[in-house]
């Protein structure tokens, strides 16, 4: 029996991407939080934000962003984390300054 939640939900967000990709944006948005029901990967984090922003649901998209910030600054996060995540917490910085709150 093949457990979907495998690796923390790996083969959800491989399915988001792709739906992302092909512009199956709603599809795309149930994967992602799909996977955040399993696991905090700033990935999946950072493109349903994407998703929401482009949706024009600018607050939703601030409030995920907002905690891709938050997690990497909680004390004894693991290194491989911090790693693993490093390209999208930057990101997220920068979604943040270039969309002030209101």
């Amino acid at each position: 029996k093949k457990d979907p939640k495998y690796k923390f939900g790996e083969a959800f967000l491989v399915l988001a991407r792709c739906l992302q990709a092909t512009g199956q944006d709603k599809d795309a948005e149930a994967a992602y939080r799909e996977v955040l029901n399993h696991s905090s990967i700033a990935e999946a984090r950072y493109n349903l934000a994407l998703l929401l922003d482009k949706e024009g649901k600018t607050q939703p998209a601030r409030v995920l962003m907002q905690q891709i910030v938050d997690d990497a600054n909680l004390p004894g996060q693991p290194r491989f984390v911090r790693r693993r995540d490093a390209a999208h917490v930057s990101a997220a910085k920068a979604w943040l300054k270039d969309h002030p709150a209101s």
